[in-house]
């Protein structure tokens, strides 16, 4: 057996990436982007001079919406009442299930309207938000996914060019404008997975391209 198929079974080789219905490729990029933002939510457990390296949550919320995108466009499109319910029978159970325990376990006295609408815990309704969106290109503006890509991408650069004050920016912080940042990720997903073919992917190419580009992200925040 090659090296390549004995050591990294899920990447490029189709007839290994499967596992009981699941592509362990997709479920290994998944698990990096748990272990990022994780890390990221772990701050307190570090030694002060090395805060800085809880980071990497913006890469993992991206990682997860590429994810989502994905599989998203590999399944059936129905009527949109009951492709949206399968999203929140999903969806859903585990987020109840997470906020009965943490009432518990942690005191954690979220209100229903926290739990399912936002404030702190903004992922929840802002993929829920984007299934809508995801649905509707899908189903009406296929054709035209590229433009729709490039105007997701286009509105958040212009609104932070405009934002009133650059110096004090912080994207996670409570404002509705932060739900348009992660629709272009999930939009990647979507066309890799509208394309439906096999990606012919070279493992030690990909891994230096993943390096290349996190280095080149810290870069960019630290510049900023």
């Amino acid at each position: 057996m090659p090296f390549k198929q004995a050591f990294f079974p899920c990447f490029g080789y189709p007839h290994h990436s499967q596992a009981k219905g699941k592509d362990l490729s997709l479920e290994l990029l998944k698990f990096v982007a748990m272990i990022l933002i994780i890390n990221v939510h772990s701050y307190m457990m570090y030694p002060p001079k090395y805060e800085m390296f809880a980071t990497g949550g913006t890469i993992g919320d991206a990682l997860f919406m590429f994810c989502s995108g994905y599989t998203l466009f590999l399944g059936r499109i129905d009527r949109f009442d009951n492709w949206y319910k399968r999203r929140i029978n999903r969806i859903y159970p585990s987020v109840f299930a997470w906020a009965i325990f943490s009432f518990y376990c942690f005191a954690d006295d979220m209100n229903i309207g926290q739990i399912v609408g936002g404030a702190s815990r903004w992922f929840i309704p802002c993929i829920m938000m984007y299934y809508v969106l995801l649905y509707f290109v899908r189903k009406y503006l296929m054709r035209f996914k590229w433009w729709v890509f490039v105007v997701a991408c286009i509105i958040p650069i212009v609104r932070f060019v405009m934002y009133e004050d650059i110096g004090s920016y912080h994207m996670y912080r409570n404002h509705t404008f932060r739900f348009f940042y992660w629709f272009p990720f999930m939009l990647m997903g979507a066309y890799i997975g509208s394309k439906n073919v096999i990606l012919k992917q070279k493992v030690w190419r990909d891994a230096i391209m993943t390096l290349v580009c996190t280095g080149l992200h810290l870069g960019l925040v630290g510049v900023y």
